[in-house]
């Protein structure tokens, strides 16, 4: 058992405390004949806030954008205790057995359950007299927590939360049967994902801004049936069935080993939506069929060249696919189109060496995927939420080179990293014009978000066996932030330095030792990377004529200098 009961930090930057109780749990029964069965648990408590992410010209002006640590009034939807999550529940079963059925014949099985709950609030001003429930107006009193009347036209901060139990069940099995130089497995792999998602309009206290608990439903708005005012109430699901079967050739002593196998993933999605204009139930079903073939040949101890080629897929996330409502327009925000499954294609061929010094990689590679999955980090009703679009066909092509060696001295152990990716969208992506018109963004043949040309990487390891540490440096090229490739961020480098010191072993304890983690020793506010992309920057003309608006995409920012110490005492 490893327990953690509590822990706490502020945030790197801006108002609010993070806290995070964990526990987790590991029970293991060994027999004669090799065979396993054990439990598993993790439990986590999980309080986090959210920070604000800045653009290109808020970057170049203030470096971060960070919630307000005082409250502004009923504008102030951005007041760090409504961008903070209350606790949020979360825990792991798992029960793998490994059982050895005869000596050819053995048997694997992990059944497993994990499930989620808890609330976040949001902060959006409303309007007495525009309040709406889907893509109705319901009339509903804004000052119910106040014990007053709203008139029409009184605003008033209402907190736009979140919250609801996810639960995902499933069992993973499979029996594996050898015989001489080959080994057969058959599996199967189901998976149950349920998700009841209830989003209530809670109080806001008007003179503070301190949200009410949403935890108790007695601070919720009600309409005037009574009922509890959920601007989102939907009921997401999936489940997946997965039969597969793999075959393992072993051939020339071992020298050769070839693997062939075939996964036929069954997908049935569904979302239930109770607010008014809103589909009742959208659902689809998919079947995804996913090849796999490799080969490895070891020429000798040190040198070995192997291939891979597979299918694989990606479901989009869950909360894509429902419509959802602004409480404050009645206008569609999400969820129009249910996005399908990415599908990909992978290919690579690589060398490895592992010779008494020098340990070395080369892979190439090609991937093709359709129904490309773009994530789009994003607010709704004051909330930050994560939706996900399906941008056409990518094909993706690289190298990736790895170089390092034994200790030297037997002490120092250095290596490098270099890779270069080309990633480029396939079709030109379907938008709307500004005079509400299906046009087309001219994306085809443009480098996709997030996929930086060129990355490298230096490291040095030192360790004496009583003093050791390392040094790392890496470097991540620039990095389109739109589609149309008419934004992106420059090239940055990231470093970190470990010192750490072993005492002498004394009475029980073996050897403790004292480390030390020094990160962004420069204590540069560079950006690291993309949050939330965006489909062009700047105004352009779509294929068929028709203008399209820009907008700003938002950035990560590498946090300041950090450091953390640990210690750590081994007892025998």
């Amino acid at each position: 058992m490893s327990p953690e009961p509590n822990a706490s930090t502020d945030f790197g930057r801006g108002p609010g405390i993070a806290k995070k109780q964990h526990v987790d749990f590991k029970l293991l029964k060994s027999f004669n004949n090799g065979s396993t069965i054990s439990l598993e648990s993790v439990f986590n408590n999980n309080k986090n806030g959210y920070y604000y992410y800045p653009t290109q010209e808020e970057w170049r002006q203030y470096r971060w954008v960070n919630p307000s640590a005082t409250y502004g009034g009923i504008h102030d939807g951005s007041y760090y205790k409504l961008n903070q999550t209350s606790l949020f529940y979360s825990g792991t079963v798992l029960a793998p057995a490994h059982v050895v059925l005869t000596p050819h014949l053995t048997w694997d099985t992990t059944p497993y359950f994990w499930y989620g709950f808890g609330w976040g609030p949001g902060g959006t001003t409303m309007t007495q007299g525009q309040t709406y429930l889907g893509n109705q107006r319901v009339d509903v009193n804004l000052a119910q927590g106040t014990g007053g009347v709203a008139q029409n036209g009184q605003q008033y901060l209402a907190s736009t939360g979140f919250g609801g139990p996810t639960y995902i069940g499933g069992i993973n099995s499979k029996l594996a049967w050898t015989h001489g130089h080959n080994t057969l497995t058959v599996g199967y792999w189901y998976e149950n994902y349920n998700l009841r998602e209830k989003d209530p309009v809670g109080f806001i206290n008007q003179e503070t801004g301190d949200p009410a608990d949403l935890s108790h439903a007695y601070n919720y708005y009600r309409l005037p049936n009574g009922k509890p005012y959920y601007y989102d109430n939907y009921s997401l699901r999936y489940q997946i069935n997965a039969p597969y079967v793999m075959d393992t050739l072993r051939l020339l002593k071992d020298r050769l080993v070839i693997n062939a196998g075939f996964k036929d993933v069954m997908v049935t999605r569904g979302v239930d939506n109770y607010v008014p204009g809103a589909t009742p139930h959208m659902g689809i079903s998919e079947n995804i069929p996913l090849p796999s073939l490799g080969a490895r040949y070891n020429f000798d101890r040190a040198n070995q060249i192997y291939i891979n080629a597979e299918g694989d897929y990606r479901q989009p996330f869950m909360g894509s696919t429902a419509q959802q409502y602004s409480v404050t327009t009645g206008a569609m925000t999400t969820g129009a189109n249910s996005p399908k499954s990415q599908y990909a294609i992978k290919e690579e061929i690589g060398y490895r060496y592992n010779g008494e010094k020098i340990i070395a990689s080369i892979s190439f590679f090609n991937m093709n995927m359709t129904n490309r999955l773009l994530t789009l980090n994003t607010y709704q009703e004051g909330v930050q939420v994560q939706r996900e679009f399906n941008a056409g066909g990518q094909t993706s092509r690289g190298v990736d080179i790895q170089v390092g060696t034994a200790p030297l001295w037997k002490r120092f152990t250095p290596y490098v990293t270099f890779a270069y990716l080309d990633a480029r969208q396939d079709n030109n992506l379907q938008t709307v014009n500004s005079a509400g018109q299906t046009d087309y963004l001219r994306t085809a043949g443009k480098t996709q978000i997030a996929s930086p040309h060129y990355q490298a990487g230096l490291g040095l390891s030192y360790d004496d066996g009583t003093f050791f540490g390392s040094v790392n440096i890496k470097y991540i090229g620039s990095q389109y932030s739109t589609l149309m490739n008419d934004e992106k961020m420059p090239g940055y480098v990231t470093n970190s330095v470990i010192l750490g010191y072993r005492l002498p072993k004394f009475v029980m304890f073996n050897r403790p030792s004292i480390q030390v983690n020094l990160n962004n020793i420069s204590n540069s506010t560079q950006r690291t990377g993309v949050y939330s992309y965006s489909d062009n920057a700047r105004t352009t003309r779509g294929v068929f004529g028709g203008t399209i608006s820009g907008s700003s995409p938002t950035y990560y920012v590498e946090p300041g200098f950090s450091a953390l110490m640990t210690v750590r005492v081994p007892i025998e």
